[in-house]
């Protein structure tokens, strides 16, 4: 991303922030797809196993223990097997939270990570 022109930080999570024009946001996005394809991130990940999404569920379940236990706002999780049925799309424990800004969404992540 520096080398295609743009200023980018790396996040604790290990994400990437950058600030840009609105009309920079197209080129900008751009430059992401060009380095994801040249980093070999370009192709989706596997679809997970019905063991790994039970796993996955599991560990969402004591993220939301802990939120609650934070005093963040939880939504009621599916059943286990309702979401491995799902692929394990529908429901993440962040989603309950309203987060308006990065450094609120480090805070939820530094109290309860994500698996």
């Amino acid at each position: 991303m520096a080398d295609a022109g743009f200023e980018i930080e790396i996040l604790e999570d290990g994400g990437i922030s950058s600030q840009v024009a609105p009309e920079q946001i197209g080129v900008r996005d751009d430059a992401m797809t060009r380095c994801a394809d040249d980093l070999g991130f370009a192709e989706p990940p596997a679809p997970l196993t019905d063991d790994e999404l039970t796993a996955l569920y599991d560990s969402y379940v004591e993220v939301a223990k802990c939120m609650a236990d934070s005093g963040y706002p939880t939504a009621e999780p599916p059943s286990r097997q309702a979401f491995v049925d799902s692929g394990g799309q529908g429901w993440h424990p962040y989603d309950a939270v309203p987060v308006g800004s990065v450094s609120d969404f480090a805070a939820l992540e530094s109290d309860c990570p994500q698996p």
